[in-house]
């Protein structure tokens, strides 16, 4: 896993997208860029976050428990009260802004959000895209399997044949197919794409699919709190992963910003509160 970590690190300040150090409220110098016409302009993301009082947060609201509706319809979540803190720290406010999973990039270019900040994993083939910035990471992530207690599916060698269903464009999805030979085990299995893991829980507790593969920190926290069906979870899983803040990629000035605001949080305890209050222990990352 160190391994793991240091190479998205390292790739990732090849592209620019710079880990800050301790940053201040309103930190984060303007820099230069190139428009993608070879001339150089002063790059003011940051400015124009703070001309406008807030930045716009994109996330799924089906999401637990990093972001999604409570019984009162309130969006609630570990992200959305450490994307508050973050605001606080940086003078400005938060706005938040439920978008279709599957559309986040183009909510990003069309400049509809600012971030996509929602249990995002800073994986290798969205560093590669070209498409995203990342702030530091700042939580660890499995995508699991997850079936009904009795179905026998406990390695990935057990999907064979089965429906096992992921969210559509989620690093779950992307996991599976980018394992040529997982897939291959599925053997006149099938992969089902659904809109929110919400549905694929229902889907899995009605017994249209026979196991769903989906992040750690929500299949726990959804399994642990649902009483009405016995969840098993599987001994093999799909491999590690980083969650991390989205960005538009040349957003330095902002990206630079928001790290300066996450390490001053952990240092003053408040990340670790906003951990503890959701997760019972500080579950932090710290880089």
């Amino acid at each position: 896993m160190f391994k793991k970590i240091c190479l998205l690190f390292a790739l990732t300040l090849l592209l620019g997208m710079t880990f800050a150090g301790c940053g201040g409220s309103g930190g984060g110098a303007d820099e230069s860029v190139d428009d993608g016409n070879g001339e150089v302009v002063e790059e003011t993301s940051w400015e124009d976050i703070q001309a406008k009082g807030k930045f716009v947060m994109g996330l799924d609201d089906s999401f637990p428990p990093m972001g999604f509706r409570s019984a009162s319809g309130d969006i609630v979540g570990f992200d959305v009260d450490f994307a508050k803190a973050v605001a606080d720290y940086l003078g400005v406010e938060v706005e938040f802004m439920p978008i279709d999973w599957g559309s986040k990039e183009l909510e990003l270019r069309q400049h509809n959000i600012d971030v996509v900040w929602n249990g995002l994993t800073m994986s290798q083939a969205r560093i590669d895209s070209g498409e995203w910035g990342f702030s530091q990471p700042y939580l660890e992530n499995r995508q699991i399997i997850v079936s009904i207690e009795g179905s026998g599916i406990s390695r990935i060698a057990d999907l064979e044949g089965k429906k096992v269903g992921v969210q559509f464009d989620s690093s779950a999805q992307a996991a599976v197919e980018e394992q040529p030979d997982v897939l291959a085990t599925f053997a006149g299995g099938e992969l089902i794409m659904l809109e929110t893991y919400t549905t694929a829980i229902l889907e899995l507790k009605n017994g249209s699919l026979d196991a769903v593969v989906g992040d750690e920190i929500l299949i726990r926290y959804v399994t642990g709190s649902d009483s009405s069906a016995s969840f098993y979870i599987a001994d093999d899983d799909f491999g590690d992963e980083l969650y991390a803040i989205g960005f538009r990629p040349g957003d330095l000035s902002f990206i630079e910003a928001v790290n300066g605001a996450l390490n001053a949080l952990i240092g003053n305890g408040t990340a670790a509160s906003v951990s503890s209050e959701w997760f019972g222990d500080d579950i932090v990352y710290v880089p």
